[in-house]
């Protein structure tokens, strides 16, 4: 008896980050109308302040040369998403890496990586005090050295996660972090 080959089902890339997005721009609808309410219910006329959160406002304005992000404030829309308790970060690293001698094959391999971060803090939207979500997703696409150099460690810990059934398979998209977390004080 025989058992069938199972295929793994991929879900696409642009649907999953459109599905984030989606979810982000109506936490920032909900955001932005619960500020206007707290901010005409409030007792200081021309009050616009949103509620305290839990995650501090990053400093996304600056030099090019100084600042930690490289996009900076779009014109102040990071700031505004940030006030209202949304967050998105996105890294990539790329890797260039080859074997020259030994190992089980020597030639060149590129390969790069991006995680995408999101942070909802819901205490800053006004719908829940004490509450973050935190969803982080990784994608890989390229090669890497790690099969080529004949180690029994990974010669890149960043290409080599998320696992794959194939060494240096592409992952679309993988979920390595969903998170919510209630403090109680």
């Amino acid at each position: 008896m025989t058992w069938p080959i199972q295929k793994r089902r991929r879900v696409p890339g642009a649907f999953f980050l459109a599905a984030i997005a989606t979810l982000g721009a109506t936490a920032a609808g909900f955001a932005q109308t619960t500020a206007q309410g707290s901010a005409e219910a409030s007792s200081e006329p021309g009050s616009t302040s949103a509620p305290a959160g839990i995650l501090p406002v990053p400093e996304y304005s600056g030099d090019v040369w100084e600042r930690s992000f490289l996009l900076g404030d779009l014109d102040g829309s990071r700031t505004s998403q940030a006030e209202q308790g949304i967050q998105f970060e996105i890294d990539v690293i790329q890797h260039l890496q080859g074997v020259v001698d030994g190992g089980r094959g020597t030639s060149t391999k590129y390969g790069a990586s991006a995680e995408y971060l999101l942070r909802l803090d819901l205490q800053r939207m006004g719908m829940l005090p004490g509450a973050l979500i935190t969803v982080r997703t990784e994608s890989r696409f390229g090669g890497s050295a790690n099969a080529l150099a004949g180690t029994l460690l990974p010669t890149n810990t960043d290409l080599f996660a998320p696992l794959t059934s194939e060494i240096d398979d592409d992952v679309d998209v993988a979920i390595t972090e969903l998170t919510y977390t209630q403090f109680l004080s």
